[in-house]
C-alpha cells in the first residue's frame, strides 16, 4: 500500500501545486473570477490521480480481496500527501512570490 500512496499521492500533489501556480501566476490577466473556476477546475483535475492510486491498489492484490477500509485508508492517505504538497506550496508562493494577493483579491 506504501508505494502508490506515495507515487500518486505526490503526482497528485505535484499538479494541484502547479495548477493553483499557474492560476496565480495568471490572475493578473484573467481576474479574481475567473481564476477561482480555473482554481477549482485545476483541484478536481488533480484528484484523479487519488482514483487511479485506490484502483492500482485494489488491483495489486489479486490473491485476498481488499475490503471497503483498507482501500479508503489509503485514498485518504494518498489525500493528505496532496494536500501537504498544495498547502506547503501556499505557504511558500504567497509570502514570495504574491505578497499583495490579499489587496488584488479584495479589491
Amino acid at each position: 500500500m506504501k508505494q502508490f500512496v506515495i507515487k500518486y499521492g505526490i503526482i497528485s500533489g505535484i499538479l494541484s501545486a502547479g495548477m493553483m501556480l499557474a492560476t496565480m501566476l495568471k490572475l493578473d490577466s484573467i481576474g479574481c473570477d475567473k481564476a477561482q473556476v480555473v482554481g477549482y477546475i485545476g483541484m478536481l483535475i488533480s484528484y484523479v490521480p487519488l482514483y487511479f492510486g485506490v484502483m492500482a491498489y485494489y488491483k495489486s492484490n489479486t490473491q485476498v480481496p481488499i475490503k471497503f477500509g483498507r482501500a479508503f485508508a489509503a485514498g485518504l492517505l494518498m489525500m493528505a500527501i496532496c494536500c501537504a504538497f498544495y498547502a506547503t506550496t501556499w505557504q511558500i508562493a504567497m509570502p514570495t512570490l504574491f505578497p499583495d494577493f490579499m489587496d488584488k483579491f479584495s479589491a
